[in-house]
């Protein structure tokens, strides 16, 4: 039906040039046809805005359990009742979207310790963990505030307490740098658990916006692309 495995709830990242730089927009699939996508009307995460209407064209980027995509799209149609949302045309031409995931500025407790290498998670030697919390959470990553110091390359096995799960998020992964805190990239997730904390961030951005106020969250600037035979 599709060039790439879509489905209802998936979440949709829009983006949209301007005189001043990109417009970037969070949405979801509410609905799917062969000749249409039905999208939760977007919501803008950066100052930069379009006027969303008939023929506006947006990049789109969807995070899959196979990958990540992009693909270009257009408006058909914006629907008011039973819920704001607009139609945009299916992707036809479909690219891999190597990039970075929003980064939202929110804090959450996290458990970790240090571990020589990925054969030795979950074993209970050096089961000691520390305590920290985070300055920023992204499905890609983390930057964890922590007095101990820890060298770029150490292995972390985490456990994060989303506060929309009921049981910590169970992760791996490696220091990448220290600035402003310990960038720490995910070596190892569940997909669903990616998905958790996706849906936790679109949720704190829906939710800031319907309050009047601001969420911090952060676009990545670099993106590299593969296009998809």
């Amino acid at each position: 039906m599709f060039p790439i495995p879509l489905k209802q709830g998936l979440f949709v990242e829009l983006e949209s040039s301007t005189d001043q730089g990109h417009a970037h927009y969070l949405s979801r699939i509410l609905s799917l046809d062969i000749s249409h996508l039905q999208v939760t009307y977007p919501r803008a995460l950066t100052d930069q805005r379009v006027n969303i209407e008939v023929d506006t064209e947006f990049r789109a980027g969807i995070i899959t359990e196979a990958g990540n995509y992009g693909f270009q799209t257009s408006v058909l149609q914006i629907q008011e009742e039973p819920e704001p949302s607009i139609f945009l045309t299916p992707p036809v031409e479909v690219y891999e979207w190597q990039r970075q995931y929003l980064r939202l500025d929110a804090t959450v407790w996290v458990r970790y310790r240090t571990i020589p290498n990925l054969g030795s998670a979950g074993s209970r030697e050096n089961s000691r963990r520390a305590f920290a919390m985070t300055a920023n959470i992204s499905g890609g990553g983390l930057l964890l505030k922590t007095d101990n110091e820890l060298l770029v390359g150490t292995l972390l096995e985490l456990e994060i307490d989303m506060p929309t799960v009921d049981e910590p998020i169970l992760a791996l992964g490696r220091v990448v740098h220290r600035r402003g805190g310990h960038g720490i990239e995910f070596v190892l997730i569940d997909g669903r658990d990616r998905d958790a904390i996706v849906r936790y961030i679109f949720n704190v951005v829906r939710r800031s916006h319907s309050s009047g106020t601001q969420s911090r969250v952060r676009i990545p600037e670099v993106e590299h692309e593969e296009h998809v035979e």
